[in-house]
Parts: C-alpha cells; structure tokens; sequence
C-alpha cells in the first residue's frame, strides 16, 4: 500500500515530472476553445483583479507576498526519500 501524500505535493511532483511543452499545453487547453465573449471576461476578471491588487497599500501588498503556506508533514519525508540514493 502507498503511503498517503499531500495533493499539493502530488501536483508539484506531476508539474515536474512533464516537459516544458506538455505542462505549458495544459495550462492553456482549457481556454483554446473559448469564445471571443469568454475570452473577454477573463480579461475582464484579471483587470479587476490588478485594479484590486494595486489599490492595497504597499505594506499590505508586500505582506502578502512574503506569506506563505506550511508545507504538508508529508513534504519533508518525501523530498528526503527523492533525494537519497
């Protein structure tokens, strides 16, 4: 039986495990067949999105860059077990 693993570690092992090309033509294949209507709301969407980002103050802004998520127990023994001969 495998041992449970933390999907997000899980995802970042696939993301790495595929060429440049593949995970690039997977980020974009949902939006090949969009409509030039839908293709404009989210164009929309990132605009209101950067218009929100740019009116946080700095600090705020800065602050939740450096934040960052703990990684799942699971990370450190998996990248130990990847990295042992």
């Amino acid at each position: 039986m495998r041992p449970a693993i933390d999907p997000r570690v899980q995802r970042f092992l696939e993301i790495h495990s595929v060429s440049e090309r593949d995970a690039v033509e997977a980020d974009v294949a949902d939006h090949r067949d969009q409509t030039p209507a839908e293709r404009w709301q989210v164009l929309v969407t990132l605009c209101r999105t950067l218009s929100w980002w740019q009116s946080r103050p700095q600090e705020e802004r800065e602050r939740m860059l450096d934040s960052r998520d703990l990684p799942h127990p699971s990370y450190l023994e998996i990248v130990r077990r990847l990295r042992s001969p």
